[in-house]
């Protein structure tokens, strides 16, 4: 049994084609064993003659051509024609599945054909043996593929930081396909900027990384010779993200299709991801808005009740920086004991910065502008004032403001409040519109004040 096990072996293993090669080898001058993959043939052996090459592009079909067109009917078929080129005579051995040739310098004999069938028989088992364990292979990598799409499906659609999300299509793609390299390349318009993985060599902005439309699709950029390039595009709307994989073999249709799947989710995933942001801006925009509308309506009363000049003016401080979330304020009004505009107040995260006691001169208070306020990032506070008339500002907290909100009592600027919002978060559209209301409001109830002096 330890025998017949070991030559069963032997034939599933591959050993049927060694021995229908030496047995060719003692009843044909010289032959050769050729296999049909695509549109190419493969050499697997030989004997009495010394190949050149082991790979002859484009020979299957022509080939092929010289034969019966009909599909194989039986497990093992053999039939023998005569072809043109330098090996006259062709045998196909062949069934359902399974297919070789051999070229042959003499036409065989019927004594021959019938010596070979056995031999097409065992070639037979042999690639249905190959085959089986192919397709076991196959789903077992597929199995892993589903369980890491299932694992994949649980956590792809979280909302996560863009460096978080490239890391963690990343890894899915390492621990499924197990690439020999990978990288996670943004498009910026201009150039590829790396975000994870392998970044030695970043490719230029050119060919696929430049088309303006790309389905989740992966494309086969490098199929020549190892390693094998596949690139994964993901986009949506303005991201644009690559997937760039290498292997050390040619990745197969269960992988490219897997890769596809993955695409998909991935830009799913952005998709919903963008949504859900854009629904939660919009939430907090308009619970903003009513918190502002509920707040306005507190803060013009209190004004309106204020009767002290100066606890006025400090709550018009308090005002403008909780309405305006900001870190730093500054408020200046018009002194007309010293013929100019004085610093009532300049606050920096809730504490009073030490006072400057320099003034702003000007014959007569500046005529109310047409704009309710002005951001100071595009006309310089310098700028603004010497359109109003005024002389130089001695204040140089004001060069650190992004906004200025004059407080008008009809024509006249009673005084002006400066805003520094925090870094790269400037006010809101809701937010100016309040401080607009606050700063007309503001200068009318200073009229109050106009009049008791």
């Amino acid at each position: 049994m330890n025998d017949l096990y070991e030559k069963m072996d032997f034939v599933l293993s591959g050993g049927a084609l060694k021995l229908l090669t030496d047995f060719l080898a003692t009843t044909v001058s010289s032959a050769i064993v050729l296999e049909p993959r695509g549109a190419d043939l493969h050499i697997l052996d030989a004997t009495g003659t010394r190949p050149t090459q082991l790979i002859l592009p484009g020979e299957s079909l022509r080939l092929a051509a010289s034969f019966s067109s009909r599909p194989a009917i039986s497990p093992c078929e053999m039939e023998q024609e005569r072809i043109e080129g330098e090996w006259p005579w062709a045998l196909r051995m062949r069934g359902p599945h399974w297919e070789i040739y051999i070229l042959l310098k003499e036409r065989a004999d019927e004594a021959l054909l019938s010596e070979l069938r056995p031999f097409a028989g065992l070639i037979r088992l042999c690639q249905s043996f190959q085959k089986t364990n192919d397709n076991e292979s196959k789903l077992s990598r597929l199995s892993y593929m589903i369980l890491a799409t299932k694992n994949t499906l649980a956590s792809i659609f979280e909302p996560m930081p863009l460096e978080y999300y490239a890391a963690f299509v990343s890894d899915v793609l390492r621990e499924s396909l197990f690439p020999h390299s990978i990288a996670i390349l943004q498009d910026d318009g201009h150039r590829l900027i790396p975000l994870e993985g392998d970044s030695a060599a970043v490719p230029p902005r050119e060919g696929i990384y430049a088309q303006p439309l790309l389905p989740p699709t992966p494309v086969l950029t490098r199929r020549e010779a190892a390693p094998y390039e596949v690139v994964l595009p993901i986009t949506e709307a303005e991201l644009r993200l690559f997937c760039v994989m290498e292997w050390n073999y040619l990745p197969d249709s269960e992988m490219l299709n897997f890769l596809e799947l993955l695409g998909s989710l991935a830009v799913r995933a952005l998709s919903i991801n963008s949504l859900r942001s854009k629904n939660l801006l919009a939430a907090s925009q308009v619970s903003s808005g009513d918190f502002t509308i509920l707040s306005l309506s507190n803060v013009l009363s209190a004004l309106r009740s204020e009767e002290d000049h100066g606890r006025f003016l400090s709550l018009v401080m308090d005002i403008f920086m909780e309405l305006g979330q900001v870190p730093e304020c500054l408020l200046a009004a018009w002194n007309g004991g010293l013929k100019g505009y004085s610093l009532v107040e300049h606050r920096t995260e809730g504490i009073k910065a030490p006072p400057e006691s320099a003034s702003m001169p000007a014959p007569h208070p500046a005529r109310c502008p047409s704009r309710p306020f002005f951001d100071l990032n595009k006309t310089p506070a310098h700028e603004l004032f010497n359109s109003w008339g005024l002389g130089e500002c001695p204040w140089r907290a004001l060069g650190q403001m992004d906004y200025l909100f004059p407080l008008c009592d009809g024509d006249r600027v009673e005084g002006f409040v400066a805003l520094a919002s925090k870094s790269n978060t400037p006010l809101t559209e809701s937010q100016l519109a309040a401080l607009r209301i606050v700063s007309q409001f503001a200068g009318y109830e200073i009229r109050k004040f106009n009049r008791l002096s």
